[in-house]
C-alpha cells in the first residue's frame, strides 16, 4: 500500500515559514507530519531554507544590552531570543562571539532541582555516604552543586539513594534504553566530602570504631554479599586499599576475618559479558561468632532494605541453630 501524501498548501506553507516565521518543526506539528516531511515540500517548490549561511537576518544586539539581559538580568537564552524574535542558536553565537562568560548547564540544573539544605554534620551519616559513595556512585564537583550518579536495576538501590539524599536536594530517576535506572542527585557544596576520588579510607573514620563501621555498612551496602544460604559475609571489589585497610580494621575492631585474596585477575570476563578492568580482591567472615557480631552491627547502621532482609535471614538462621553457641540475643 503507497504511502499516505499529505496536503500541504504551497500559499499556505509559504505564508507561515516567510512571513509568520514559522519554524520547520512548528509547521510539521501543524500538518501532523514530521520534519523531514517539510523539508523535502521546500525541495520540491525549490525554496531556500533560513540557515546559517547568510539567509537569515544578522541578529541587532549589542554587547552591552546582551550583557544586561543575561548576566544582570539572568534571562535565559531562550527568553532573550524571543525578545529579539530570533532563534537561540543566534543568541548563543553572539554570545560566544561577544566573548560573554555563559552559565552553563549547572545553573540550569541548580534552578530545575533547588538544594534544600546543607548536610547536616552528623558524622555517622558522613561516614556512611563516603562508604556507599565510593563503593555505588560517580561524584562530580561543578561551580554551583556536587553531582551524584548511579546506575542500577534494583529497587531498593534507588529507594536508598533517594532517602540519603533527597531531603538535602533534588534527586532525578530515569529509566534508560538499555533497561537500568539512571539516578541523578543534586546537592550543594556541602558536600564536597563526596568528590574525592581516592580509593580509600579517610584517617579520620579509620580512627573512630563507630565511624569505620558506618563506613564499613555503606560500602556493604553497595558492593557487599551477604551470603544466607551458608551464613556469611563477603566483599569484593577492585579498590585494593579499601579492602585491605578493612581486613585490617575488622580484626582491630574485634571482627576476624581472612586475609584479602585475588578473586578475579584484570581482563576476565564475568557471566553478563563485563570485563575487569583491574584485580578483584575478596574478603570472607563465616566463623559463626563473627557472623554474629557483625550481623548486629550492620543491623544498626545499613540502610539498604536488601540487605536488611538478609542480614535479618541470617539472624534467624543463627537462631535456629542456637543449641551449638547459645543464639543471638
Amino acid at each position: 500500500m503507497p504511502a499516505r501524501r499529505i496536503l500541504i498548501p504551497k500559499k499556505r506553507l509559504q505564508k507561515m515559514y516567510f512571513e509568520d516565521r514559522m519554524s520547520m518543526s512548528k509547521i510539521a506539528i501543524a500538518f501532523n507530519c514530521d520534519h523531514v516531511t517539510i523539508v523535502n515540500r521546500f525541495k520540491e517548490f525549490g525554496w531556500v531554507s533560513r540557515g546559517p549561511r547568510g539567509t537569515r537576518k544578522a541578529i541587532d544586539i549589542k554587547k552591552d544590552y546582551l550583557s544586561h539581559l543575561y548576566v544582570t538580568k539572568r534571562l535565559s537564552m531562550q527568553k532573550i531570543a524571543k525578545r529579539m524574535n530570533c532563534s537561540k542558536g543566534g543568541i548563543e553565537r553572539k554570545i560566544k562571539l561577544f566573548g560573554i562568560r555563559t552559565r552553563g548547564n549547572n545553573t540550569r540544573v541548580h534552578w530545575k532541582y533547588p538544594v534544600k539544605k546543607d548536610f547536616n554534620g552528623n558524622l555517622l551519616d558522613k561516614s556512611y555516604m563516603i562508604g556507599f559513595r565510593l563503593g555505588d556512585l560517580n561524584a562530580t564537583e561543578t561551580s554551583q552543586l556536587v553531582v551524584l550518579r548511579c546506575s542500577t536495576t534494583k529497587i531498593a538501590q534507588i529507594e536508598l539513594i533517594d532517602n540519603l539524599f533527597n531531603k538535602y536536594g533534588g534527586v532525578k530517576t530515569s529509566l534508560a534504553k538499555r533497561g537500568t535506572f539512571e539516578i541523578y542527585c543534586y546537592l550543594n557544596k556541602t558536600f564536597g566530602f563526596l568528590t574525592s576520588n581516592k580509593k580509600n579510607i579517610p584517617i579520620w573514620i579509620k580512627k573512630n570504631k563507630s565511624y569505620f563501621f558506618g563506613f564499613f555498612a555503606g560500602y556493604m551496602d553497595a558492593e557487599g554479599y551477604i551470603d544466607v544460604k551458608r551464613k556469611g559475609f563477603q566483599l569484593q571489589s577492585q579498590d585494593i586499599t579499601i579492602i585491605w585497610n578493612s581486613y585490617k580494621l575488622l580484626n582491630q575492631f574485634g571482627i576476624k576475618c581472612n586475609s584479602p585474596i585475588l578473586s578475579k585477575k584484570a581482563g576476565c570476563v564475568d557471566k553478563r559479558g563485563i570485563k575487569n578492568n583491574k584485580d578483584c580482591w575478596r574478603i570472607s567472615i563465616y566463623k559463626r561468632s563473627d557472623v554474629i557480631n557483625l550481623t548486629r552491627i550492620l543491623l544498626l547502621y545499613s540502610k539498604h532494605e536488601d540487605k536488611i532482609e538478609n542480614l535479618q535471614a541470617i539472624v534467624k538462621k543463627l537462631h535456629h541453630t542456637r543449641h551449638t553457641t547459645g543464639g543471638i540475643c
